[in-house]
């Protein structure tokens, strides 16, 4: 696995640990970030690289400092 695909993977796990740890579904996270269920699916599969501006959405829907997500613990 290249650097780039684990951190994306990395990624992709914390993303999912922050939404079931808020108790969201796929759906409803998507739909307060403004994207598909797709999209965030394949994020979380580490198969979509965000762009900053998503993460921030993310961030604020699931309450969380954007490099908490970013860079999990």
């Amino acid at each position: 696995m290249t650097d780039e695909r684990q951190q994306l993977h990395l990624l992709g796990q914390a993303i999912r640990s922050a939404r079931e740890t808020g108790d969201f579904t796929v759906e409803g996270l998507a739909c307060a970030a403004g994207i598909s269920s797709g999209q965030l699916q394949a994020l979380e599969a580490g198969e979509l690289n965000p762009d900053y501006e998503l993460l921030l959405r993310l961030a604020a829907c699931l309450s969380t400092p954007p490099l908490r997500i970013h860079h999990p613990s």
